[in-house]
């Protein structure tokens, strides 16, 4: 009921006010709606269309309103008989579909939307993200404390090496840090 009244009352607001927004030699909207000189055809359309043609929208929106009431609050039979033949039944169906333009969009779009979604989140998210990301960094981690556990033989000058070699590859890593000249450790 609220819509309805608003409906009616901006219906027949704009019927009385449209002259003062968009009437001939209104300065309503001063220079945003631009027209060109070359370009002015509402004169015709506002002097040359006969009157039905300019009220045709409404009275169309009148009947259409006026039947549907008719239709389902007076006649309701008609709509279950019109609907019980295979014409009728189309019929519903057709303009049911929104012309059948939900079909079309359903069996090819969103069908090839939800597929290409889909392949893409397997190969992608469960696949390339996850190998190169936490999974892959687990794996990683796990082969090389099993390759670093095969190094574990008990032998104490083995250990001894191992602790000399990254002693070494420690002090070349900080020289060659400090011959670079950049002494400042914080940048």
């Amino acid at each position: 009921i609220p819509l309805t009244f608003l409906a009616i009352c901006s219906i027949f607001l704009g019927y009385i006010t449209s002259e003062a927004f968009v009437g001939i030699g209104s300065d309503f909207f001063g220079n945003s709606i631009f027209i060109h000189p070359d370009h002015v055809s509402i004169v015709e359309a506002e002097f040359a269309l006969p009157i039905f043609v300019k009220l045709a929208p409404a009275i169309l929106t009148v009947i259409g309103a006026f039947a549907a009431v008719l239709l389902y609050l007076v006649f309701p039979n008609f709509l279950f008989k019109l609907t019980n033949n295979s014409f009728g039944r189309s019929l519903y169906v057709f303009f049911n579909g929104k012309y059948l333009l939900d079909i079309i969009l359903n069996s090819y779009l969103i069908r090839g939307g939800m597929s290409l979604g889909y392949t893409l989140s397997k190969y992608l998210d469960r696949g390339a993200f996850e190998y190169l990301g936490p999974n892959g960094l687990t794996m990683l981690n796990n082969n090389l404390s099993a390759r670093l556990n095969k190094l574990d033989d008990g032998i104490i000058t083995n250990y001894a090496s191992y602790m000399i070699v990254s002693i070494l590859v420690i002090n070349i890593l900080l020289f060659s840090y400090f011959i670079s000249g950049n002494f400042n450790i914080f940048n």
